[in-house]
């Protein structure tokens, strides 16, 4: 009988595929019964993307019935909103419970066997070479630190785990713009984590700010501070 290789086994594995592949990203590390959605421009993409649907396809109908028009999430009620259309442009709307921010907590904790502490270990070390000693000090004992850009003047509280906040200060009031939540790989559905160890993406946030503020904005999804997903 063939026995599952265990997580450190998994990750040895995939660590050689990714350099016998040339791939500086390493390969995202997948988890039964969590969907992880790969960025399309990914080299692999079309691999996980392909293999990551919960339910098999319903391949009785040639077309679906119904299609996505928009979705959001009800800020009093605490219900997700799906709008779809039928054939005949006839629009209905489907309201379903919204996933909570501790539902999101709860469900990144076990994303921990898709990372490893070598990693973060080197993570660490790149985020203390970007960083003065005392913001260092910060994210090592408090999980953020914070940056202000001096283009815009908006201040960003980087966090581990959590999208970064946009903050504007004026007469003394802080501000949360919005959360910006981004991961250049892929990221776990439902959960604050994503294909790379926690630091990483804080590095990549970080730099990303730092050299491309605009893009940055353009590239992140930004959720709205009450909304479950921007964990404030």
């Amino acid at each position: 009988m063939n026995e599952s290789p265990t997580n450190a086994e998994a990750h040895a594995y995939l660590k050689v595929v990714a350099s016998a592949a040339g791939e500086y990203a390493g390969i995202p590390f997948p988890l039964q019964g969590t969907r992880l959605v790969i960025h399309p421009k990914y080299r692999f993409a079309e691999v996980f993307n392909n293999s990551d649907e919960d339910v098999p396809p319903d391949t009785t109908q040639s077309e679906p019935s119904y299609w996505p028009v928009n979705a959001w999430t009800s800020r009093r009620g605490g219900k997700c909103i799906i709008v779809l259309r039928d054939k005949e442009d006839r629009r209905t709307a489907l309201i379903i419970p919204a996933p909570t921010s501790l539902q999101f907590a709860i469900n990144t904790m076990g994303l921990t066997v898709a990372w490893t502490l070598e990693a973060e270990y080197r993570a660490l070390e790149k985020l203390a070479s970007l960083l003065t000693p005392h913001a260092f000090n910060l994210y090592v004992l408090t999980g953020s630190f914070v940056e202000t850009s001096p283009r815009s003047g908006v201040s960003y509280l980087f966090r581990k785990l959590r999208p970064t906040l946009a903050i504007r200060e004026r007469d003394g009031d802080q501000t949360v713009l919005c959360a910006l939540c981004l991961h250049s790989i892929g990221y776990y559905k439902d959960s604050f984590g994503g294909s790379l160890v926690p630091t990483d993406d804080v590095i990549s946030h970080l730099l990303l700010m730092r050299g491309d503020e605009p893009g940055f904005w353009r590239l992140a999804n930004q959720h709205p501070a009450w909304a479950p997903q921007a964990a404030v």
